[in-house]
């Protein structure tokens, strides 16, 4: 896939059909940073997550912005619990552009770890009054089901509901939107939103859940935002709901590619 594409895709291409030894040899022979980029997008779209550690590497040292987008967006679908509490794996943050931290904001609530709030209670504090303010305080307040109005918590308050989210909730396990994640309940929320816009013949309206979707079982979505509902694609979505819901997922795991993170 074009770098460029997936920069403004849902998820990150097709399953390979290499092998984990091919990409592997590959890898030993990239030369530039895209090559090593789509190598190690590869393998771990196959679940090996032992490459983990050259994307952050990758992810730390480029100066290249759309090589960072993706290697941040990355990051955060496969980081677990413990790759957050290393701080030294998102060096790039102090030194980052206002796009840079941007990513990484509308990336953070892949990484489904209540883990990621204090990075973003950070540059909250550092990029106030600035374009990317609105973000953090949207993705804080998404992950944190905060219900009043966002703009006006500040640092601290946010602070004191993500201390209570940790008291109240098993930290062990993965969230999305401050429930358990599960993509049966994300069927739910989309099912609904889908059947509106086949109804009223308006543009889906929903950005988020096509793409986890699409990341967590490794199987592109149909739908997605800004896209026509009608009746084809109804069906095509009611048989990707089929082929999802006849995989085992577990509670308050967290998938990449049909594979358990970890």
């Amino acid at each position: 896939m074009n770098l460029e594409n997936m920069v403004k895709d849902i998820w990150y291409g097709e399953i390979p059909k290499d092998t984990i030894q091919t990409l592997k040899f590959q890898l030993q022979n990239a030369t530039t940073e895209e090559e090593c980029f789509c190598i190690l997008n590869e393998l771990l779209k196959l679940g090996d997550f032992s490459v983990k550690e050259l994307l952050v590497q990758l992810m730390n040292s480029t100066q290249d912005e759309v090589i960072l987008n993706l290697c941040t967006r990355l990051f955060c679908s496969i980081a677990t619990h413990d790759d957050l509490l290393d701080t030294n794996k998102l060096k790039f943050l102090s030194n980052a552009s206002e796009d840079g931290v941007h990513t990484f904001v509308a990336s953070a609530g892949d990484t489904l770890s209540y883990n990621v709030i204090p990075y973003l209670l950070a540059v909250l504090e550092e990029w106030e009054d600035t374009f990317v303010e609105k973000a953090i305080r949207n993705t804080l307040t998404l992950m944190l089901g905060v219900s009043d109005d966002y703009y006006k918590l500040s640092v601290e308050e946010f602070g004191e509901i993500y201390s209570e989210s940790i008291k109240n909730n098993d930290i062990t396990k993965y969230y999305y939107h401050n429930d358990l994640s599960f993509p049966g309940n994300l069927v739910k929320e989309l099912i609904p939103k889908v059947m509106i816009s086949l109804r009223e013949k308006t543009a889906f309206d929903v950005i988020t859940i096509p793409s986890i979707l699409s990341i967590w079982s490794g199987l592109k979505c149909p739908v997605q935002y800004g896209m026509g509902i009608d009746d084809q694609k109804y069906r095509e979505l009611m048989s990707y709901i089929d082929v999802l819901t006849k995989r085992e997922w577990k509670v308050g795991e967290k998938y990449f590619y049909g594979h358990l993170v970890v």
